[in-house]
């Protein structure tokens, strides 16, 4: 537990594991601290060695391959440490280093598989163990799971991706590994032999085996190693598109992850087929049970944990919505094929015609076979029988070098395809929706390009409805969009357009106009919402109402604290980070479900046409953050509406009062005469009256109010911008049919909340229940 295997390992432990524990050191106190090093280090020792005893008298492989392997590493008591002080930690880095801390060790167990390994790996389920034993005693009030943010998940997802990626290089570096999944060293291992091993084959083989055994070693090179890597560096940019939510990155972490259970199969067949001559080589033939489940993980693992993680990627497709410019789709498929059939028809032209320069001289199917050979691993030509590899020099070049520098092309096209998306990209004034959104929106116009939305456009384009269909309900986002003489021919055409497409039409959050025009066609209309809209023309920080903005703006400038008026890609990169920690740590911290929809997070604040107004103290350190969607006129831009507000927890007193004015004044500074504040859902004004003759609808959406005000507190949002003077418009729900108004209210939830778990319902549940 304190003895390293050597000085590289010693510097290793310390360069990462004390920056670690100190970090963690400052959350647990140094005394409890050391009781987690002694205790789980312990543990985890005595655990491994109860382990190794049992499975050495069951009769498994790996505890006589570990016998005589060390076991008291340093790392095992950093790890149980670490994996029990992260149970003290924050919803979002205890998620964040769990994952890290047992996907790595998992990841050296089963494709390295030492001793040090698989003791670093019990160490961990220890050390989580030991975490919350602690937890519950120095804190025993219980606490709810927190849901991850669909950020989270996607980080989480692309991290298991990585680490996936990351696992067949550890089993190749290592040509002793005992692991699980050593098998991946027969896909990504250096398959050359030595000089020697080929000359003593050479003894005791038949000509024509030696004959490919010499030319199998004239074919080694630095490119043919290269390539073996070709699918973990695919992987490793599929999980940097599933961090960035690209459809795109979930598609190749797919196919990557399916090529390379098929390559696992593959080298499984081949490497029974070594033995023509016996059932299955004596290393294929189990003695008892647990040898047998042994080697059935050690085969089957290499096929079944692609197949997991490409399972589990199409599971979360709802998380990776976000797609590419056709564009770029297509110049990859282009691509990719124009490099193929130029870099295969090349070598195939050049092979052809120096067959002679081949050792052994091939005939023309074997050519073609080899020029399909050029692009897959290496090790796929230890089974071919007749490997043919040219000698003169410049042949030579090209049969090593296409195969990477096809994969080359395809790696630098995937990438151009993940770094820019279809919906937020420079120039979207010629899509139809974004130029009808600059001729004339409203306030909420904006969210109707968020992503995830449908636009349905009426047959002269002149007006438009952007929509979401959940369970064959089609919701709206806000009011239609287009001049006010094209918006009943609008409507009517939206609903035939529902109708024959078997869907209900419910229009949501929509102004007073929309709601008469609706109510005219015989549809049924409840509040939903009350909107809040200031005139910075008249906008004042004088009398009592306003005491608070004044003393925000105040201790803003006695503490210098600056709002910055910015986009998204202006922001410096540091502060980009600050913000992008600000959100998740935000919604990681809550014990609810992150809600959508008409409710904008990190994606919609990235929005080049979004403006932002920070919070900056005088060390650059970001207080606070809100955003602001434009509100179009004439293609001009006549105000902004208010949609994210985010607090650090250490930010300053009145940060977002400071926020809210600082963009009062700036656009009344501009002359600017729109500035909403937003809405607030079930924040209304039947609510607050006792009218007798309220319907039932109205009794229902006031007793969720009631019911799920501790959990989101919509009321109180809409109490908050009271002080800033604004005049109230109310957003209706407008429906045809009141039977269908179960229906609108579970599709309207699932719009809100898309993903959301029973687990999580059950926590809201428990929420409202102990805090009504």
């Amino acid at each position: 537990m304190a003895i390293a295997q050597g000085p590289l390992q010693l510097a290793i432990v310390l360069l990462l594991g004390a920056p670690l524990l100190g970090a963690l050191e400052t959350r647990v106190g140094h005394r409890l601290l050391a009781v987690m090093l002694v205790v789980g280090g312990v543990l985890a020792v005595v655990v491994g060695l109860l382990a190794q005893s049992i499975g050495h008298e069951i009769g498994a492989r790996w505890p006589g391959d570990l016998q005589s392997e060390y076991v008291l590493d340093p790392a095992i008591a950093v790890v149980a440490a670490a994996m029990a002080a992260s149970a003290f930690l924050g919803s979002l880095w205890r998620r964040r280093l769990r994952l890290t801390g047992i996907g790595l060790v998992t990841v050296f167990a089963l494709y390295n598989g030492d001793s040090a390994d698989v003791y670093r790996f019990l160490a961990a389920s220890v050390g989580l163990a030991v975490g919350a034993v602690l937890a519950r005693r120095l804190d025993p009030r219980p606490s709810s799971p927190v849901p991850a943010s669909f950020r989270e998940r996607r980080t989480l997802l692309s991290l298991i991706v990585f680490i996936t990626a990351f696992g067949p290089a550890v089993a190749a570096l290592n040509p002793s590994g005992v692991g699980v999944l050593t098998l991946f060293r027969s896909i990504f291992g250096n398959p050359f032999p030595h000089g020697s091993a080929v000359r003593a084959a050479c003894a005791v083989e038949s000509a024509l085996s030696c004959a490919h055994d010499r030319a199998f070693l004239d074919a080694r090179g630095i490119a043919p190693l290269l390539e073996l890597f070709v699918p973990l560096v695919l992987l490793a940019i599929g999980a940097w598109g599933l961090r960035r939510g690209r459809r795109f990155g979930m598609w190749l972490t797919v196919w990557t992850n399916l090529a390379l259970a098929a390559l696992s199969v593959c080298v499984v067949i081949a490497l029974q087929a070594r033995y023509p001559n016996v059932d299955s080589p004596a290393w294929l033939k189990p003695h008892g049970v647990a040898d047998a489940v042994e080697l059935g993980a050690w085969v089957l693992g290499p096929v079944l944990l692609p197949l997991g993680v490409a399972a589990a990627t199409v599971w979360n497709a709802k998380l990776f919505t976000l797609t590419a410019p056709r564009a770029r789709i297509i110049a990859f498929w282009a691509g990719s094929s124009a490099a193929l059939v130029a870099l295969s028809g090349a070598y195939l032209v050049l092979a052809l015609t120096h067959r002679a320069a081949f050792t052994p001289s091939p005939d023309v199917p074997s050519v073609v076979f080899d020029a399909f050979m050029r692009f897959v691993p290496v090790n796929f030509l230890t089974n071919h029988r007749h490997v043919i590899v040219p000698h003169a020099q410049g042949l030579r070049a090209v049969f090593h070098w296409v195969g990477p520098l096809f994969w080359a092309i395809v790696a630098t096209l995937a990438i151009r395809a993940l770094t820019r998306r279809a919906d937020f990209k420079p120039g979207r004034e010629g899509n139809r929706l974004d130029r009808l959104v600059r001729a004339g929106g409203n306030t909420l116009s904006h969210m109707a390009l968020w992503d995830g939305n449908d636009a349905w456009f009426a047959p002269r384009g002149d007006a438009a409805i952007a929509y979401r269909t959940v369970n064959d309900v089609a919701v709206t986002i806000a009011d239609p969009i287009g001049p006010d003489g094209s918006l009943d021919d609008a409507i009517d055409g939206f609903i035939g357009y529902c109708d024959r497409n078997g869907w209900t039409a419910a229009f949501y959050s929509v102004h007073e106009p929309t709601r008469l025009r609706l109510a005219a066609k015989g549809f049924r209309s409840t509040e939903v919402a009350l909107e809040a809209v200031v005139d910075p023309t008249t906008f004042t920080t004088r009398g009592k109402s306003a005491n608070s903005i004044r003393t925000a703006l105040n201790r803003a400038a006695k503490d210098e604290v600056e709002a910055v008026w910015s986009s998204y890609d202006d922001l410096p990169p540091a502060v980009q980070e600050q913000l992008i920690r600000l959100s998740t740590d935000w919604v990681a911290n809550k014990e609810l479900p992150e809600m959508g929809f008409t409710l904008g997070g990190l994606s919609e604040l990235q929005d080049p046409e979004v403006r932002l107004m920070i919070a900056l103290d005088a060390d650059e350190h970001l207080a606070g953050v809100t955003s602001w969607l434009p509100v179009y006129r004439d293609q001009i831009i006549v105000g902004w509406t208010l949609d994210v507000m985010r607090r650090a927890a250490a930010g300053m007193p009145g940060v977002m009062e400071f926020l809210i004015a600082s963009v009062a004044i700036r656009l009344r500074e501009a002359g600017l005469q729109v500035m909403s504040l937003s809405g607030a859902p079930l924040a209304t004004t039947q609510h607050a009256t006792s009218d007798s003759r309220r319907r039932p609808l109205d009794s229902t959406l006031a007793f969720l109010s009631r019911r799920l005000e501790p959990a989101y507190g919509f009321a109180s949002l809409l109490k908050y911008k009271a002080k800033f003077g604004p005049r109230y418009q109310s957003l209706y729900l407008c429906y045809r049919d009141p039977l269908q108004l179960p229906a609108i209210g579970r599709a309207i939830a699932s719009a809100y909340l898309p993903d959301v778990t029973a687990g999580e319902i059950l926590s809201l549940a428990r929420f409202v229940t102990t805090n009504r």
